[in-house]
């Protein structure tokens, strides 16, 4: 017994001092090469240089421009919407529409002048800007027949849909928009497929029936449309 004991132990030492030599130089333990950083990689930034799996100074470096230059990218892009919105509302305001209820409308169609992202020369258009921080909630009355409308937060984010998208059918309805820090009695209407009432609420001296919705910025740009009649402008 003591004989089977001894030669197991020996069997045992063998294997480890062979497990020994067939480690990775330089490590205490066997690494597969798919798990080791190698020395120079090459990539579309240029090339990599590392020593024992640390990147060396030069390397950190462009990785860090790397990274600098993506996030800026990154950046550009998600900022795009609201430069463009920006750029639409001083444009409002060099026309002289600086208040809300200052609306800016087409009396003829878009042309090569009208510089605007993904305008149409085919509807004419009726446009205003809202100032929630200023303002406060905002009354917006649609008449009925108006041409389609929306109404894009800061960031071109879809707020709500007005006339024929949007909940009055093209029936026309008293928006209130509310700012983001909102905290009132207002609450926003559902807004659900097989929703479509109103809230009443006292806007003046009137009661009426009305939809409300919270913006998540407090700019807010109203657009409408409104159609040719015999492919003219006039009636709209």
């Amino acid at each position: 017994m003591k004989k089977k004991i001894k030669l197991a132990t020996l069997f045992l030492t063998l294997l480890f001092v062979s497990q020994i030599t067939a480690q990775t130089p330089g490590y205490k333990g066997d690494i597969p090469k798919n798990l080791m950083t190698p020395n120079k990689v090459v990539t579309p930034l240029g090339t990599f240089d590392f020593y024992d799996g640390m990147p060396l100074k030069e390397t950190a470096g462009k990785v860090y421009d790397a990274l600098d230059f993506i996030r800026g990218v990154d950046a550009y892009l998600n900022f795009l919407p609201a430069v463009n919105m920006e750029d639409l509302r001083n444009g409002h305001v060099e026309l002289g529409a600086k208040k809300c209820n200052d609306v800016v409308v087409f009396d003829n169609l878009m042309d090569a002048q009208s510089l605007f992202l993904t305008g149409n020369a085919s509807t004419v258009y009726a446009s205003a800007f809202l100032d929630l921080e200023e303002d406060g909630p905002t009354v917006v009355e649609i008449p009925a027949g108006a041409g389609p409308g929306t109404v894009n937060d800061a960031f071109f984010r879809f707020v709500i849909d007005m006339d024929a998208p949007g909940p009055d059918r093209g029936k026309g309805r008293t928006y209130i928009i509310l700012p983001p820090d909102y905290k009132g009695d207002l609450k926003p209407t559902p807004n659900t497929p097989k929703d479509n009432s109103t809230v009443k609420v006292k806007v003046g001296n009137e009661t009426k029936d009305v939809w409300i919705v919270k913006s998540r910025t407090y700019r807010n740009w109203i657009i409408l449309r409104g159609f040719l009649v015999n492919g003219k402008p006039d009636v709209a």
